[in-house]
């Protein structure tokens, strides 16, 4: 509730009768939008006992906004504010907004507009959507989670180190984080290099805060993960563009911007390249080392689904190699585990994440201590491992099947490649197909497609939307790709 005992002031030395000026000061609440429409008012016994007055005082002033038709009576509630106020008459009502006048300029639309248009829909729940890759909440594993809360739910120790500022992530994670990267990636990495975030995004916006100055030349591929893209913006950098062809980022191209001009960082995720999911190959892999030796720029590795594979035939990330600690390494468990565990790791020098830790802390300064540490044990108790093991089964058969159902219903009106693991499709749809409209035409049929969307006429991947599986279930997908097959034929 309000605090009306500081809001209301009766002045007994006025000529203007108590019940007039509370009925006065209520209006004035109510126009300059610190009592809303809709709000309920306190009773009329606690209000007079709140600023001292006879009850019958404001039962008059009530009486008074009843007829003005400010305030109407409710069964079993009270008196609130009317919903519908009248805008005509002396007491006409339109609230001002508190917020709205600034001198701050509109900022400029991205280039990619759009996806906060499509996130904003309104999507009935017996719809169909199909994301850019996310896991199925429906897999994330509550049960286990659930019993690691309850069984450390009475710790001391834990719950008193949720009043310290955050350490860049619970001891217990760091340690585990450090212990399934280097047997799953072979890292090498320490406690030290360690700093737990609020998914992968956060660490990337760390990265590339703490490094990349305004004006500075960052390198990133095209087409590209769209919010890397906006915070090398965020941060005042110049964007040069690289493209992608069938072994991930063309590495001449990329030498010949770092033989041009000095470059800060390069942005790439050479596992699964997002959006096109292609795999870098070896011999670029080395080239791109033998180049950070000689130009001395950073690189900042995106791994975000590499525990994803369907072949089983993992390649070890960038950051596995000897790179001078110029490879910052990032990844998220909330690919693992579902979209809801918001919890991600940035490996990096010791001297780094101290920064990044100093940073963070602006923004974050708690950290989510129980989540972290559920996660640990998780990870120490090989109870991951264990989902890791279900869950690519599972997803290796929604993309199996994913790509039969496209390849059968959709022909040769589209194209793509089956990657090697990871939780999307890359496809593109013949140029007969406006992408734009069939994307519009598909949620009018129940449909939401909101993954990743290529437009760029002069890219070879224009008219190319990156189609998330893994969320799906295989009635789902079925479903879905016969609602695209009959609006493309």
């Amino acid at each position: 509730m309000l605090p009306f005992i500081n809001l209301i002031v009766a002045d007994r030395n006025s000529k203007i009768t108590i019940a007039k000026q509370v009925g006065n000061q209520i209006v004035k609440l109510i126009r300059d939008g610190v009592v809303v429409p809709g709000a309920l008012l306190p009773a009329t016994r606690v209000l007079a006992d709140l600023i001292g007055v006879n009850r019958k005082t404001i039962n008059k002033a009530y009486a008074e906004l009843l007829n003005e038709e400010w305030i109407e009576s409710v069964p079993r509630q009270g008196f609130r504010v009317k919903t519908n106020l009248p805008l005509i008459k002396p007491r006409s009502f339109h609230p001002q907004n508190k917020f709205e006048k600034t001198d701050l300029e509109q900022p400029p639309l991205t280039e990619h507009e759009e996806i906060p248009k499509l996130q904003k829909r309104r999507i009935a729940d017996n719809e169909l959507l199909i994301n850019d890759g996310l896991p199925d909440y429906r897999l994330t594993p509550y049960q286990e989670m659930n019993r690691e809360y309850r069984k450390h739910f009475n710790n001391t120790a834990l719950n008193r180190a949720a009043y310290f500022l955050d350490q860049g992530g619970h001891p217990s994670l760091k340690t585990a984080t450090a212990t399934f990267l280097n047997g799953t990636r072979g890292l090498n990495a320490g406690e030290n290099n360690i700093i737990i975030t609020r998914g992968g995004q956060m660490a990337i916006y760390l990265a590339i805060t703490l490094l990349v100055e305004k004006g500075e030349t960052v390198v990133a591929t095209e087409p590209n993960y769209i919010f890397a893209d906006e915070t090398f913006k965020n941060a005042g950098a110049v964007i040069n563009r690289i493209a992608v062809d069938e072994e991930g980022m063309i590495i001449e191209e990329f030498e010949k911007i770092l033989q041009s001009k000095p470059v800060k960082m390069l942005y790439l995720a050479p596992h699964h390249h997002h959006p096109t999911t292609v795999t870098m190959s070896s011999e670029r892999r080395l080239r791109l080392l033998q180049l950070m030796s000689k130009f001395d720029f950073w690189v900042l590795e995106d791994d975000y689904d590499y525990d994803y594979h369907h072949s089983n035939r993992p390649i070890l990330p960038l950051a596995t190699s000897c790179h001078n600690g110029k490879i910052i390494y990032v990844g998220s468990y909330s690919k693992l585990l579902g979209p809801s565990v918001r919890l991600g790791f940035m490996v990096s020098s010791p001297k780094l994440i101290q920064r990044a830790l100093q940073l963070k802390r602006l923004f974050d300064l708690k950290g989510d201590v129980f989540g972290e540490y559920v996660i640990a044990q998780m990870i120490m108790s090989g109870a991951l491992d264990r989902h890791i093991q279900h869950v690519n089964k599972v997803y290796t058969s929604r993309c199996h099947l994913m790509s039969t159902q496209i390849t059968t219903y959709l022909g040769d009106k589209v194209s793509f490649k089956i990657p090697q693991g990871g939780l999307a499709l890359w496809v593109k749809f013949d140029h007969s197909f406006e992408l734009k409209k069939l994307i519009k035409k598909a949620a009018e049929n129940g449909l939401h497609l909101l993954g990743n969307v290529c437009h760029n006429k002069h890219s070879r991947h224009n008219n190319s939307i990156r189609l998330g599986f893994a969320s799906l279930e295989e009635q789902e997908i079925t479903q879905a790709i016969s609602i695209l097959s009959k609006l493309i034929t």
